[in-house]
């Protein structure tokens, strides 16, 4: 009995040690490995209001990573388990944007939500590596949230980012419809290379280039353009992007996240809109009873003396001439250039899912009419893109997007100055007429000639030439992501782009300038030009989180019973290559 009693009295401060040593290790798992239960958890309570008016926010859900998850009341209060008043909590509502806010001690906290559409340092920038806080992120971000972007129907998203994004130079190509806009990160750094910032579209790279140009001059085609605005979600711009694309993203890089499901239960977006494109005011030029005045004015400087300017034809006055109603007319050409257009879009759009597969289906439809006559613009576009829970650790994401334009134009600018119709009607002399008109002063149905002048007919390149380019587009991507440790996630993305432009033009002989080449003079123009693309990519990166991997080890060296990190940061490591 005495022995027993000796063996008892001995092993108690074993015993104690080691409960001591049992309970160091649990408040230490208990800080930092989320999701286990333990006594030190404290309550924090508060309530969440709406920032602009004041009003309490019902069902607004504030969490702490995995580990506890509790929801306002109708009053807008809550009440929240936490491992310790020095870690942050998160709070998160429908139509509100982000925020997470630090205990620093503090039991009780309250929280104001702005709108998606507020920009401060809680908007979320997407990454490579995944969707960070701006106030987490190194480097030089802005986040754009479109929240499905219904007002801006006739932009594009590279004319969308104008005046949004500081430092991000927007500059549009022209008033053409979907032409799209130039765009370089703080300046241009490169004088004869492309200076453009590159883009990622979920996940891809998205090739902007224009390969070999356009056979209509001064027409560009913007391949950014087949991305409907209302099908995008977030923009994010990184200004210096090289530490993640290398050079690549020397010139920056713009990430676009399109439209996803959010919600669980199916959700239907409809649009149509209508428009009308009315025409330009004028601008001001001489009439006929002016241009006759100047007219003769520079012929006199030429050496002509009056009898000489009375006999030519535009100048003599005799009705009896043959070519008096050639050349007797007030013609306002702009009015004949230029014309009211209608403008139409159908959006269609689809979301929904389940807790193993959510979806988002988009189409639309769009016709818009230019101010310039027998021009106008027609896109069809489809997308579609899916996530999946393939398995506890494994998740994939499916994108696929088709956009077919077609576009009736015609040449621009002052490059083309015999084929330019706006160009055209500036030029040309309101003393003729648009068509031809007998010695009796009987028009006839067909456009009139070139003049006297050397001017051709801007009806004749409206109404008889074509001008016509076609463009497709297909992308689609699949990505795999893989946990392979708590802290460590493989992920894979694999995508394909498919791009044809296909253009057209003719240039008729009668009302048009004859076109000097370099050995002969060209009439009666046509030609016609396919450029394509067909590329591949892969993107496969292992990210993993900075954080203490063996706080057992670390307690016991160090002889703490409690440690706490402030904070966690993504690291990544990543190979992407495209063909």
């Amino acid at each position: 009995m005495q022995v027993l009693k000796k063996l008892i009295v001995l092993s108690l401060p074993v015993a104690i040690g080691l409960c001591t040593h049992a309970q160091t290790i649990t408040s230490v798992d208990s800080a930092i490995v989320i999701g286990k239960n333990y006594d030190g958890a404290v309550t924090v309570s508060g309530h969440v209001t709406d920032a602009a008016s004041g009003k309490a926010l019902q069902g607004v859900s504030i969490t702490y990573k995995t580990y506890s998850a509790a929801i306002t009341d109708s009053l807008g209060a809550f009440k929240l388990r936490v491992p310790s008043v020095n870690v942050p909590i998160r709070f998160e509502a429908d139509g509100y944007q982000l925020k997470e806010v630090a205990l620093n001690g503090q039991s009780t906290v309250s929280a104001a939500l702005y709108e998606d559409t507020y920009v401060s340092f809680y908007d979320m920038g997407v990454q490579p590596t995944g969707t960070v806080m701006k106030s987490k992120t190194p480097y030089a971000v802005t986040s754009i949230q479109t929240n499905g972007n219904w007002t801006n129907i006739s932009e594009t998203p590279s004319t969308y980012l104008q005046g949004r994004v500081a430092g991000l130079n927007a500059v549009r190509r022209s008033g053409t419809p979907n032409v799209g806009a130039s765009l370089s990160l703080r300046g241009i750094s490169s004088l004869y290379a492309n200076t453009q910032p590159l883009i990622v579209v979920d996940g891809i790279l998205f090739d902007n280039r224009d390969y070999g140009g356009s056979i209509i001059a001064n027409h560009y085609t913007d391949p950014l353009s087949t991305i409907d605005v209302r099908d995008i979600d977030n923009i994010t711009v990184i200004k210096d992007g090289s530490s993640i694309y290398g050079t690549k993203g020397a010139n920056g890089v713009i990430i676009i996240t399109t439209a996803r499901a959010k919600e669980l239960g199916t959700k239907i977006d409809f649009a149509s809109y209508g428009g009308v494109n009315f025409t330009p005011d004028n601008l001001p030029l001489l009439n006929a009873a002016d241009y006759r005045v100047y007219l003769s004015d520079m012929l006199k400087s030429k050496g002509l003396s009056d009898a000489a300017i009375q006999a030519l034809p535009y100048m003599n006055d005799d009705k009896n001439n043959p070519e008096y109603y050639k050349y007797h007319n007030n013609t306002d050409w702009q009015k004949q250039v230029f014309n009211k257009s209608y403008t139409k879009n159908i959006y269609l759009k689809v979301t929904g899912g389940d807790n193993i597969a959510k979806y988002a289906l988009s189409l639309g439809f769009m016709n818009n009419g230019s101010v310039t006559r027998n021009t106008d613009l027609t896109r069809y576009n489809m997308r579609f893109n899916g996530d999946l829970n393939l398995s506890p650790r494994m998740t994939a994401t499916t994108n696929l997007s088709f956009t077919f334009n077609e576009q009736n134009i015609r040449d621009q600018g002052n490059i083309s100055p015999k084929t330019n119709p706006i160009l055209l009607a500036l030029l040309k002399s309101p003393l003729v007429r648009t068509n031809d008109v007998s010695e009796k002063g009987i028009e006839s149905p067909t456009f009139a000639e070139r003049d006297t002048f050397g001017i051709g007919n801007p009806r004749s390149i409206t109404d008889v030439a074509e001008g016509n380019s076609k463009s497709y587009r297909f992308l689609g991507s699949i990505g795999f992501n893989y946990q392979l440790a708590k802290s460590f996630i493989l992920s894979t993305t694999f995508g394909v782009t498919n791009d044809k432009v296909r253009e057209n033009f003719f240039i008729p002989r009668k009302g048009v300038a004859n076109d000097t080449l370099s050995t002969d003079i060209a009439d009666s123009r046509l030609g016609s030009q396919l450029t394509s693309l067909f590329s591949l990519y892969n993107d496969t990166r292992l990210s993993f989180d900075k954080r203490i991997k063996n706080v057992h080890e670390l307690s016991s060296r160090l002889g703490v019973r409690y440690l706490y990190t402030k904070s966690e940061q993504d690291y990544g490591l990543g190979f992407n290559s495209a063909i």
